[in-house]
């Protein structure tokens, strides 16, 4: 088969500051076994846990492992289970890898727009992301820079290309609990 996925899940944060995001490890399990299970095979499968899901290792198999390998008539697959984040100037939603940092979002985590645009350009036909994250700065999944608060539906969670499908756990004016 020609599919591939990228499947990210972090609980616990380099940051002892952030709450852990209950189960992300364990939903990210999960989705890697049903995706194998859908055929997707072994060696197409990434899956990064914890303090394997850095920023440079989820940005290093989006913009070069997939584009490298995956090709038109490959379906791939992107899951990410862990804490969102907006950033409060930009207004941008952000998923925070493991070294990620609230105060310093666009340095040491992944732009939902970033993500969306890598995806975008794959050559594929079909490109399937889900989300469990929250991008409010309230919720179970949600993280906020100190001092900060929630900004509710004013997130921007930018626009998705036309081969990709994206399955969230809330919308941009909604709330993600655990």
């Amino acid at each position: 088969a020609h599919d591939f996925a990228l499947v990210v899940g972090v609980e616990s944060y380099q940051s002892k500051d952030l709450p852990p995001a209950e189960f992300a490890e364990r939903d990210a399990d999960a989705v890697a076994r049903h995706l194998r299970a859908l055929g997707v095979p072994q060696g197409n499968l990434t899956l990064l846990k914890g303090s394997e899901a850095t920023a440079g290792r989820i940005k290093g198999y989006l913009e070069s492992w997939l584009p490298k390998n995956a090709t038109e008539d490959s379906k791939v697959y992107f899951y990410f289970s862990g804490h969102g984040s907006p950033e409060l100037a930009s207004r941008d939603a952000y998923l925070l890898s493991w070294d990620g940092n609230p105060q310093f979002l666009e340095h040491t985590a992944l732009s939902l727009n970033a993500v969306y645009g890598a995806l975008g350009k794959l050559k594929t036909r079909r490109v399937i992301l889900a989300m469990d994250s929250c991008f409010s700065g309230a919720g179970g999944r949600s993280v906020l820079a100190k001092g900060t608060r929630p900004l509710g539906g004013k997130i921007d969670m930018g626009g998705l290309p036309e081969n990709m499908v994206a399955l969230t756990a809330s919308d941009k004016s909604q709330i993600s609990g655990t």
